[in-house]
């Protein structure tokens, strides 16, 4: 009887193992998934698509936004674009950079032409780290890759990255008189290249060059 009571025990201890097995690994999603929005744009999301931060959302009315909900005060820079929607960063605004890579290797395989990346790692660097390898990567592959210079200023040496990496447009702030924003991160980067490329500027905007 006690050979029957052990094997008993151990069926059941298989049993829950495999229901552990089965919804941890086997029923859980993906870490990122492919889904399909209601105005029929590709977005690759980790856990739900909902915005609770709200940057990305403000990055993408600056970019794409119709002026709607505005009637037309507020249209962003080019109204036309379809977007491909990467979440990597989590609900406070912070990530990983391998989530970042895994977002723009999927925006790549999408066929994207222009990536925007509206963040920055908090240490100035000299492009040689993986993220900023990979968006180089991305524009040898002929994606035009735009990258937030970050907000580290106003001290020198403050791009961080991807804002650091050799081949991507990097952009800093300027304030509502065309000046720089204080907070926007200054270069050279670490080997001494000229960062930011651009500023953002109203002007700028209407004159094509970011």
């Amino acid at each position: 009887s006690s050979s029957l009571l052990y094997r008993s025990f151990f069926l059941r201890l298989f049993f829950l193992f495999f229901l552990f097995v089965f919804f941890l690994v086997i029923r859980r999603p993906p870490r990122f998934t492919l889904d399909r929005s209601s105005a029929a744009s590709d977005v690759y999301k980790r856990q739900n698509l909902l915005d609770r931060l709200g940057h990305g959302t403000h990055v993408a009315g600056i970019v794409a936004g119709n002026g709607q909900a505005s009637a037309g005060r507020f249209v962003g820079v080019a109204p036309g674009a379809a977007l491909l929607v990467a979440k990597v960063m989590d609900d406070r605004g912070a990530g990983w950079s391998s989530d970042v890579m895994a977002g723009l290797d999927w925006a790549v395989m999408q066929g994207a032409r222009v990536v925007n990346l509206s963040l920055s790692s908090e240490h100035f660097g000299d492009g040689s780290d993986a993220l900023s390898l990979f968006c180089d990567a991305a524009v040898q592959q002929g994606v035009v890759v735009c990258v937030a210079a970050g907000n580290a200023g106003p001290t020198p040496h403050t791009v961080g990255a991807p804002g650091c990496a050799r081949q991507v447009i990097t952009v800093g702030a300027s304030t509502d008189a065309d000046g720089v924003a204080e907070f926007s991160a200054r270069g050279p980067t670490a080997d001494g290249r000229i960062k930011p490329c651009f500023f953002y500027t109203p002007a700028a905007a209407d004159e094509d060059l970011v």
